[in-house]
């Protein structure tokens, strides 16, 4: 089952693939990711750490320079800066962003560290950047304590949703379910995780749950030609051919230039 991990850049991944075959479950919406330091730091929502009683004027500058994506530069600028002062949480933390986004995850996680060493984080959005970059490595049960620190500052359906998925991808299906959930508890209303646990149903064989999934889908996006589709799937399964073939041409009306 390939799972699609971009390190910690904040992107999703959009598939017209509909198949419950073991290759697709998490293909739509997928990410390990959903907001970037460089998104925080340009909403305003990201303080200095403790241990930094003022930025330095290399710290304002990296942090305007992650904001406009210019990771080379980013990075330059907090290695001056840690060299001036090696105690400059700050710094590594924005190096580490800006390394995670240059792929470099192991150096990436080693600034991590180094940055909530000097501070302790209180904020569970880098923690979840932490999980990316360990997702990336392959390095799951490290990217699972990375999101239960994020949990324990403040539970989020992203988080929960990261979680389940990566459980799922340790073929540990009951917890990564019970992930999905909790993040259901959350945001009953979010779309993909109704779409994961419904691939999860489905592969798992539980067609009459995963039935209830792409109803709330349908509902939420009643003019969505792969949810009929998807269902269609389903109604097969259960042996229900009269219900799928009415979804099928359903799909067909709404994206006539796919193939359902």
């Amino acid at each position: 089952m390939p799972v699609r991990y971009p390190g910690s850049r904040a992107h999703r991944k959009l598939s017209k693939k509909i198949s419950l075959g073991p290759d697709t479950i998490f293909g739509a919406g997928f990410s390990i990711l959903s907001i970037s330091l460089a998104a925080l730091l340009s909403s305003g929502a990201l303080p200095a750490p403790p241990a930094v009683a003022r930025e330095s004027a290399l710290d304002i500058q990296a942090a305007n320079a992650l904001t406009a994506k210019r990771f080379d530069y980013t990075i330059e600028l907090t290695t001056q800066a840690v060299k001036q002062n090696p105690n400059d949480a700050q710094a590594y933390l924005l190096r580490a962003s800006a390394k995670s986004e240059t792929d470099n995850l192991t150096g990436a996680i080693a600034d991590f560290e180094k940055s909530t060493k000097l501070a302790p984080c209180t904020n569970c959005v880098i923690y979840r950047q932490i999980a990316g970059c360990y997702f990336g490595l392959q390095k799951y049960d490290q990217a699972l304590s990375a999101l239960d620190a994020s949990i324990k500052i403040k539970p989020t359906s992203e988080a929960f949703r990261i979680k389940g998925q990566i459980l799922w991808k340790l073929k540990r299906s009951s917890e990564s379910l019970a992930a999905f959930d909790r993040a259901l508890n959350i945001d009953p209303k979010d779309y993909w995780i109704h779409e994961d646990r419904c691939n999860c149903y489905s592969k798992l064989g539980r067609f009459s749950e995963a039935l209830a999934d792409v109803n709330k889908l349908i509902e939420m996006r009643p003019k969505e030609a792969r949810n009929f589709a998807l269902r269609a799937e389903i109604y097969d399964k259960l042996g229900k051919k009269d219900l799928a073939a009415t979804d099928r041409k359903k799909a067909s009306l709404l994206s006539p230039q796919e193939w359902f």
